[in-house]
This record gives structure tokens, sequence and C-alpha cells, in this order.
């Protein structure tokens, strides 16, 4: 799918209504959701081909309020706009950071290893090289790769 330009369905909600909002946009026709978190309310974004038929997009929201029993009053307000392609692989990538985890860190196989942190210092995949040389016979390891 190539083309210069998205159309997102912009849904302003509640906070606990985000779950119910991406459930929504996407049985309104949406191919993908992005939720964008803005104190004290969330922004859920629907990202569709062609322009929305919005009617069709607030009577899905209602519906899946309605499935989730939540208020009407969780969508705040609803609006249209376009948004430019861009590398959506790379886009994604910017945001996950590595996480610690007790004494490991899990990390993105791309992120910048840090000298002074996990099981292997200086290694991002600190994980994964502390389950290898775990592994015994019968004990299954998960392997992470890009």
């Amino acid at each position: 799918m190539n083309q210069s330009v998205w159309h997102a369905a912009e849904a302003i909600i509640s906070r606990e209504a985000s779950e119910a909002a991406e459930y929504g946009l996407m049985e309104a026709g949406a191919l993908g959701t992005e939720t964008k978190d803005s104190d004290p309310n969330v922004a859920v974004l629907g990202y569709f081909e062609t322009s929305p038929d919005m009617a069709i997009v607030s009577a899905a929201l209602e519906d899946a309020f309605r499935i989730y029993n939540l208020a009407p009053s969780s969508l705040i307000d609803l609006r249209a706009s376009e948004i430019a392609d861009r590398d959506w692989l790379a886009e994604w990538k910017k945001d996950w950071q590595p996480v610690e985890v007790g004494r490991f860190i899990i990390a993105p196989p791309w992120s910048e290893p840090r000298a002074d942190r996990g099981p292997r210092a200086g290694s991002p995949r600190g994980v994964v090289d502390l389950c290898q040389n775990r592994e015994r016979t019968g004990v299954g390891v998960l392997t992470l790769t890009s």
C-alpha cells in the first residue's frame, strides 16, 4: 500500500474508554489505531485509506461504548484530519525504549547499549544472552531477533 496521505478519525475520549474507542474505530473500518495520552483525556486515532464517513464512525463508537458499558458522554470530541504518510516502522521504533525488569533490561535490538546497566554490562540484549547461557536439555528458551 503506497499512498501519500492517510485519513484519520480522532476521538477525544475519557481515559477509561480507550479500549472501546479502539474497537469502535476498527469496526468503522480503520486499518489501525494510535492512542495518544494527554491529561486528563485520551486521543485515539483511527487510520483510513479514504476519508471516513464520520456518521458511521460516530455510530460505531456509540455501539462500542454500549458494548463496554460506558456512557455516550465518554466521547468528548470527534474530528477528521489528513495525515502525511511516513515510515511507520521507523516511527514506532522511536518510542520503544528499554525497560528494566528486576535486574534485567529488556531492550530492542536497535537500541544503544548502556555500559552501566543489565546482567551483561553494555549489552542491550542481556536477557537473551543470559537465557542462552542457561540452556539445558528439555528447557525451552525464547530467542528474540529483529
